[in-house]
């Protein structure tokens, strides 16, 4: 008896004596692949949730009071617009490159190197990836910063550390968090992805909620700068009023980097079910979505938070002591508490309202 080894399926052909064939399959001795392709994500979840993200970010909670301060209620509509208007603009480009042929995976690099030459894909493709990870440190520190601050401001003991050092210090372990989320895999990283814009979503809604809770009877949270929905807020808050050498473009500068995470979507091209589809849907709805949310939320801090707030009665008085024996005084901005009905008056010094982001 003999035996010949059958090419790729491992097979075993047994040849007797009468020159009988018998085929024999060891199934131990087969390669198995598996050809299952990974789960590929639609328009909402692959490209709208990822853009919301991206574009919402520290910027909406921390500066977004600052640019009403300074370039007031107008002016910081008319940002808002021209950011939108960039974006767009950008996204209109990229659809044209989307639409115009099939998509594969490569993100941004691909889009670009299919429409100025792979040179010029991978230069910029590096570029960006380090624009990436400097965005992610952006958002790490203004994350540890929002909570250092919130921990202090609540009296919640840190021993052992100054305050800087709990800024490093919780911003090292957020890292170490996004990596781990970032390595688990896209299918459990796009559903961490829903559950952060759920807690995004329900924090904007509780900032709207809030803005129409009277103010509190001991006048604690007006000497913050709070006034609750009044005209002579919005009047006074309508026109700009620059401080520390800022002007229309600085404030700009500042803003826009909130309007810009557009191409989230486009960077998973190859994980999406019809990226040609998906892409623009997406990537126009977040931005339409978002410039939305901002113009509402900057509007709704115009007719409620001063630009200048002591924070409390005791600073307050100390701040009027202080520069009444300079007879530097001058009640311009802010809040005066000898009127009944909180007047404001410009005292720069003051530590809270929104020219000092709160």
């Amino acid at each position: 008896m003999s035996f010949q080894v059958s090419g790729d399926e491992a097979n075993i052909v047994a040849i007797g004596e009468g020159g009988e064939r018998k085929r024999r399959c060891w199934p131990c001795q087969r390669n198995k692949v598996n050809n299952a392709e990974p789960k590929k994500l639609g328009w909402i979840q692959g490209v709208l949730i990822r853009c919301l993200l991206n574009i919402w970010g520290v910027m909406l909670f921390i500066r977004l009071s600052w640019v009403v301060g300074q370039a007031g209620i107008g002016f910081s509509s008319v940002i808002i617009i021209l950011s939108t208007v960039v974006t767009v603009v950008t996204t209109l480009s990229m659809s044209a490159i989307c639409t115009n042929g099939e998509v594969k995976g490569g993100g941004a690099y691909y889009l670009i190197s299919r429409s100025l030459g792979p040179e010029f894909g991978g230069a910029i493709g590096i570029i960006f990836s380090l624009a990436n990870a400097v965005a992610v440190g952006l958002y790490v520190v203004g994350f540890a910063e929002t909570l250092t601050e919130l921990l202090v401001r609540h009296d919640v003991p840190i021993p052992g550390l100054s305050e800087i050092n709990h800024i490093r210090m919780f911003g090292f372990f957020t890292a170490i968090l996004l990596l781990g989320i970032a390595l688990i895999g896209l299918d459990w990283e796009s559903k961490i992805q829903i559950v952060l814009l759920v807690v995004l979503v329900v924090a904007l809604i509780d900032a709207v909620i809030g803005s129409f809770i009277p103010r509190s009877c001991d006048h604690t949270v007006t000497l913050q700068g709070f006034t609750h929905y009044r005209w002579g807020t919005f009047v006074e808050n309508f026109s700009p009023d620059y401080h520390d050498n800022q002007n229309f473009f600085s404030v700009f500068s500042v803003f826009f980097p909130a309007a810009t995470g557009i191409l989230a979507g486009a960077n998973i091209s190859g994980n999406l079910k019809d990226p040609q589809t998906a892409i623009p849907k997406g990537t126009f709805t977040a931005i339409f979505i978002s410039s939305a949310v901002y113009l509402v939320i900057a509007w709704m801090i115009g007719f409620t938070v001063v630009r200048f707030a002591p924070g409390t009665p005791t600073l307050y008085f100390d701040k009027i002591v202080e520069t009444a024996a300079t007879s530097s005084f001058q009640c311009s901005s802010g809040l005066d508490e000898s009127s009944s009905n909180f007047t404001y008056c410009t005292s720069s010094f003051f530590d809270l309202g929104t020219v000092n982001g709160f």
